[in-house]
């Protein structure tokens, strides 16, 4: 699974027409690695997660890196366009064309932010009568 390079290491990349360098990444990258570490060693979790890809950009991006095997360009470009949709993060504009983005923030809330659209987890129930008695079962997915 490819690694991505910490925003402080790139260089800046252009969101709608603007140059943004995107500091100190590792709370992005750090969920990024895990989920594409999970979507890779389990097909189950992948499949789930493939199914939620058309509303979640952030899976979309694990799923092009993960078809791809390698990080070009573009995906620093998806990354910095994630990061720059989420409101929790300082940005500074240093001209109307140049800006910066500290992405520097807690790891649990910023997954809230790249996983708010889809659900937590998905919850099955197997029901059956043992003696007479109705008995419900969690089934983990």
């Amino acid at each position: 699974i490819p690694l991505l390079r910490n925003g402080s290491l790139c260089n800046a990349t252009v969101v709608n027409s603007v140059q943004i360098v995107v500091r100190e990444t590792c709370a992005f990258d750090s969920i990024f690695q895990i989920t594409a570490s999970g979507m890779g060693m389990h097909n189950n979790y992948k499949n789930t997660m493939e199914t939620l890809h058309k509303t979640n950009l952030f899976i979309k991006l694990i799923i092009e890196v993960l078809k791809r095997g390698k990080i070009t360009a573009s995906d620093y470009c998806a990354r910095a366009t994630i990061l720059c949709d989420i409101p929790i993060f300082s940005k500074t504009s240093y001209t109307r064309s140049i800006s910066s983005l500290n992405t520097n923030f807690n790891v649990a809330h910023l997954a809230e932010h790249l996983f708010k659209n889809m659900p937590t987890c998905t919850t099955a129930y197997v029901i059956f009568f043992n003696s007479g008695v109705l008995l419900r079962v969690l089934v983990a997915p």
